[in-house]
């Protein structure tokens, strides 16, 4: 009977750093998210004393850093399980990550720890501070940083190779609700984030995607 099939409910949140060149963009975004799934009976159980402001225990969680890698033509994307990082700081050709304590470096499909010397050249000299970090950046030594996707226009664009690639911010549901979009060149928009802070419904294999356990390689973090 249908009072037995499994509903499955999230309640998530993501937010992230644009960094880009003349070449290529990064898309950097920590998401986090609690799962419920039950019968529609004990979902209607759970929701009472939610009523009264006792939220149920959540049956999954979960946070993960996605990362895209733009270009004109192509948009790659990969999953870092466990981590959140509260600060990227592009130095040459190479993209740091910090959380406040070792320093990471992206190494194209993953993070690896930084050397000790880069970890002096990036967070010692001089003394960067997280919130020095936290500010955007527009075209320093080729890189531009914007540190909060959420506070994007709901339109903007970047030049990559002297091509427009326009992105879409959308924020509904007094800001619980965010979506993020992208449209290369001559291509479609496309749907690259969204996550909304109020209990919702979604599929089972939606469910599955975002909460399966995913392992990490030896050299990542």
């Amino acid at each position: 009977m249908i009072f037995f099939y499994e509903v499955y409910s999230i309640d998530d949140w993501v937010d992230g750093h644009l960094i880009w060149n003349s070449h290529e963009a990064y898309l950097f975004a920590g998401w986090s998210g609690m799962g419920y799934h039950a019968t529609p009976i004990g979902y209607v159980i759970a929701l009472i004393p939610a009523y009264f402001g006792a939220s149920a225990r959540p049956d999954d969680t979960h946070g993960s850093t996605l990362v895209f890698r733009i270009t004109p033509t192509t948009i790659q994307r990969y999953v870092v399980p466990d981590i959140g990082f509260r600060a990227y700081i592009p130095s040459g050709n190479t993209i740091y990550a910090w959380d406040g304590g070792p320093l990471w470096k992206w190494e194209g499909d993953h993070f690896q720890e930084a050397t000790e010397e880069e970890r002096q050249k990036i967070i010692e000299v001089p003394k960067v501070t997280i919130l020095s970090v936290r500010k955007d950046i527009s075209d320093l030594n080729g890189w531009s940083v914007r540190n909060s996707i959420t506070g994007l226009p709901p339109k903007s664009q970047i030049q990559l190779d002297g091509k427009a690639i326009d992105f879409f911010m959308t924020l509904q549901d007094l800001n619980r609700e965010v979506s993020l979009d992208v449209q290369l060149p001559g291509g479609a928009r496309e749907q690259l984030l969204h996550a909304r802070s109020r209990l919702h419904l979604v599929g089972k294999s939606e469910y599955k995607d975002k909460f399966k356990k995913l392992q990490k390689p030896d050299a990542s973090h």
